[in-house]
């Protein structure tokens, strides 16, 4: 009698029948996606995600990895270059950068312990192209609103993660390369400029768009939640994680963090879902970006965390300070040089206000250190504090014991 092979089944085997019994609004349209991933590993497509560690990308990683996973344990034949590539630009807002260091430990744990055929590219700009070295060091100005060219956007986050994503390919035979795919998050109703973005490039959730890129290749993009709301991105995360009463299985026990951040950041209550008929919507509009942002008038995300909750997130008030200055400065030309930096055809430079002047700019520097180490201080307190019981050791105030933010390093 030939022995009974048994094969221990979790939530990772099981979750569709989880999502159909715990009827999910987004339920049906979840799994449909699954599968359209799914067939794509099957096809032998390499698969690239394009991950900020944001609402959005976080639930089109938590749809890849549900259908990786029912590839790695069904023993399919799958490419083992699929990759997630990460943009670090250096002067994120600080509560968002931890909250993604803390989710990308997680992830490489996860894949590492279920030896998934997954690769983690973090990048940073490089010196040259750094915010410190470009506004600090005097090469340029920040991308201030109505900018005709999104200067910071391409040096600090295009840019780099086409270095990235070459040096990746690089190591992967080139006949191989045809088949990346890159998965983005974007979705119709995040904006009209977005929604417009995306149907210029004919960007689809039921198919695979390619266009040439800006080198003439053919560059493939899917864009699996594009008709997703607000409300089902929330549905998703809600129902997310390893925990008892989570539908969809996780890499991380829950996704509380990332809900918790955006209500504290933005202009309404996120959506918590406690169950399929009891619900609480709200805006969950909140947009996080880098902490010295002036495409726009003022870092509402930021300000918005720190009126929330000062105790929380006042440490951010002086990082918050500077572009304030910044953006309130943008006209006062007794702040600039008078002398242009580009030399003409015919030998001549333009006297006229251009970058900031060397004096504003050790100003603005100083300013960066003290804050730095302000925080270390702040830091170094709540260790002291939790070494004699002052506070409670818990999770946060562990995080909180070591600094949230250094914007100068002696690397810089």
């Amino acid at each position: 009698m030939k022995p009974i092979d048994f094969k221990q089944v979790d939530n990772w085997d099981d979750w569709m029948n989880g999502i159909i019994d715990a009827d999910m609004n987004i339920g049906g349209e979840c799994i449909a996606v699954v599968n359209r991933i799914y067939d794509l590993l099957l096809a032998g497509k390499i698969c690239q995600l394009a991950y900020s560690s944001g609402k959005d990308s976080e639930t089109v990683l938590g749809l890849f990895l549900l259908a990786l996973m029912k590839a790695v344990r069904n023993g399919d034949d799958v490419s083992p270059y699929h990759f997630i590539t990460h943009i670090d630009t250096k002067v994120e807002n600080p509560e968002i950068r931890n909250l993604a260091d803390r989710k990308l430990s997680a992830l490489k744990d996860f894949i590492e312990a279920n030896k998934l055929p997954l690769t983690i590219v973090i990048a940073q700009p490089s010196i040259t192209s750094s915010w410190l070295m470009r506004i600090i060091g005097g090469r340029g100005l920040p991308t201030f609103a109505n900018s005709e060219y999104r200067q910071c956007s391409q040096d600090l986050k295009v840019a780099t993660a086409n270095r990235a994503t070459s040096s990746y390919l690089a190591k992967i035979d080139k006949s191989l390369h045809e088949h990346v795919i890159l998965i983005l998050g974007s979705r119709d109703t995040e904006s009209q400029h977005r929604s417009d973005s995306i149907a210029k490039f004919g960007g689809s959730s039921k198919y695979i768009t390619t266009n040439a890129d800006t080198k003439g290749r053919g560059k493939s993009t899917f864009y699996p939640i594009k008709e997703w709301s607000d409300s089902d991105v929330w549905d998703f995360l809600s129902n997310s994680g390893t925990g008892k009463f989570r539908t969809i299985p996780s890499y991380l026990p829950n996704h509380y963090e990332t809900i918790d951040l955006y209500r504290a950041s933005g202009n309404g209550e996120c959506v918590y879902f406690q169950s399929s008929s009891t619900t609480k919507q709200g805006s969950c509009s909140a947009r996080h970006g880098c902490f010295v942002c002036v495409a726009g008038n003022a870092d509402k995300s930021m300000e918005k965390l720190i009126t929330t909750d000062a105790a929380r997130y006042g440490y951010m008030a002086g990082i918050n300070r500077i572009q304030r200055f910044l953006y309130l400065s943008r006209y006062n030309w007794d702040y600039r040089h008078v002398v242009g930096r580009t030399i003409s055809a015919a030998g001549y430079i333009q006297i006229r206000p251009d970058t900031y002047h060397p004096d504003v700019l050790a100003m603005l520097l100083h300013a960066l250190i003290s804050f730095d180490y302000l925080e270390k201080q702040r830091a170094d307190a709540v260790a002291n504090k939790l070494k004699t019981g002052e506070i409670e050791d818990n999770d946060t105030n562990r995080r909180m014991a070591t600094p949230m933010f250094q914007y100068v390093t002696e690397t810089d």
